[in-house]
């Protein structure tokens, strides 16, 4: 940026002395001059602007640690994902992710490029066969920060690319953005803890009333949106009230990825921490997201 300012500063001077020459001369001259500016003013803008590529040059040392890893969350294709990721060394990357209307995750192996502008994985199942690949780079969706020429407080923040099963597939485009980390020290808590909030998403999609009531821990909180708790001791008291209780939440648990859950000490999180999970069951149930967090 400085070396264009200088250049623009010479310019100006050079072509501010008035010489006199045959008007041929003085043409190119000014021709010269005006292609000059439109050069410097493209360099200014280049190292002005936001940069296409991001470079994450701290993934393997502060953002995806291997006892905490990085979680992003978004859209790959139709539906929504979370993806945990980890460094296990300067080069290699590892992980997993699920999706919003499946049980259980994929692993994920691969490495990071050497410019750390992006990240190849391939994905296996439960059996270690590998079943896809992703192909992401750090980059700001477009339209993200209008405005904002610099991006690179932003260069983790964001993943995006595509997803392919194989060489004769579609790719499928993938769009994530950074929200928390994961402590590993909470995993089987975690895990434990998932597989009730798939099971709760699935029940309350049909609408299961008995089954969600069996994954609750009793006393039972609910919370509405003015951040007023009711207590329900049983499950007869849930059941006579499950449509202004839990039955509500149908439309807004659909999108949820009942995956990569933040999880504490106190239990885990889901559908946008409007949910209170510990030891595998339900403890509450927010309108929004639990006004005091979980109890």
């Amino acid at each position: 940026m400085t070396i264009c300012r200088e250049l623009a500063t010479l310019l100006v001077r050079a072509t501010s002395h008035v010489v006199r020459m045959p008007r041929i001369y003085l043409f190119q001259k000014q021709a010269l001059s005006f292609w000059m500016f439109i050069l410097i003013a493209s360099l200014l803008n280049f190292f002005s602007a936001g940069r296409a590529d991001a470079a994450c040059v701290d993934f393997a040392t502060k953002v995806g640690k291997p006892l905490m890893p990085v979680v992003y969350v978004g859209e790959l294709g139709s539906r929504q994902v979370r993806v945990a990721l980890w460094a296990d060394d300067s080069t290699h990357v590892s992980g997993f992710y699920g999706y919003n209307d499946k049980e259980g995750t994929l692993a994920l192996r691969g490495t990071l490029d050497a410019l750390k502008n992006g990240v190849e994985l391939d994905e296996y199942d439960e059996s270690d066969n590998r079943t896809g690949h992703f192909d992401l780079r750090f980059e700001v969706p477009a339209g993200t920060f209008p405005g904002v020429k610099d991006l690179s407080p932003y260069d983790c923040e964001y993943l995006i690319g595509v997803r392919a099963v194989g060489p004769a597939s579609t790719p499928e485009q993938v769009v994530l953005g950074r929200d928390l980390w994961l402590d590993r020290r909470y995993d089987e808590e975690r895990q434990q803890n998932e597989l009730t909030a798939f099971h709760l998403q699935r029940a309350i999609l049909k609408g299961d009333a008995k089954e969600v009531a069996a994954l609750l821990a009793y006393p039972f909180d609910t919370q509405d949106e003015h951040g007023v708790i009711s207590e329900w001791a049983t499950s007869d008291e849930v059941l006579k009230n499950y449509r202004t209780t839990v039955g509500r939440r149908a439309a807004d648990i659909r999108s949820a990825v009942p995956h990569a859950l933040p999880t504490t000490s106190y239990g885990s999180t889901f559908s946008d921490r409007s949910i209170c999970l510990s030891k595998g069951k339900v403890t509450q149930i927010c309108r929004s997201g639990c006004k005091d967090g979980c109890p």
